[in-house]
C-alpha cells in the first residue's frame, strides 16, 4: 500500500506535528504493541486501560481503605492491649498483622511500578 505523505502533513509545511500524526493515526486505526513492562505499569497506572486494570485499581482501593481503618481501630481503647503500659497502649496483634500485610500490597505495587516505568513509551498512553 503507498503511502501519501501530503496526508501526513496537511498543512504543507514540511514538518509532521504530533496533532497532524495523530489524525492519521486515529484515521488508519494503527495498533501498537505493548511490551511486557508496558502492559504491567498501564494496568497499575491506568485504570481504565483494561478490565484486570480496573479490578487491581479496585483492591488497592480497599486496601488503602483497610490501612486507615486498622489505624483508626488502633487508638480506640476497646481495641488496645496493654492500656497501663509505661510505654502507652499497643493495637492489638490482629491490627499489626493486618496493617503489616496492607504494607507488603504497598511495597510491591510500589517497586512493580519502579521495576516497570523504565521501558514505557510514554506517547501511547492514552492520558496525552
Amino acid at each position: 500500500e503507498s503511502i501519501d505523505l501530503a496526508e501526513y502533513d496537511p498543512n504543507g509545511d514540511g514538518y509532521v506535528t504530533w496533532a497532524e500524526f495523530y489524525d492519521v493515526y486515529k484515521k488508519r486505526n494503527i495498533t501498537v504493541k505493548w511490551t511486557l513492562c508496558e502492559r504491567i505499569f498501564y494496568t497499575l497506572e491506568d485504570p481504565d486501560s483494561s478490565t484486570a486494570a480496573n479490578i487491581l485499581s479496585f483492591l488497592i482501593l480497599l486496601v488503602i481503605v483497610v490501612s486507615s481503618f486498622c489505624f483508626i481501630f488502633s487508638t480506640v481503647p476497646a481495641f488496645q492491649q496493654d492500656i497501663d503500659h509505661k510505654d502507652g497502649p499497643k493495637p492489638h496483634e490482629v491490627l499489626n498483622v493486618i496493617d503489616r500485610i496492607c504494607l507488603v500490597i504497598f511495597v510491591v505495587e510500589y517497586v512493580t511500578r519502579l521495576l516497570t516505568c523504565w521501558n514505557v513509551r510514554t506517547e501511547i498512553s492514552r492520558k496525552n
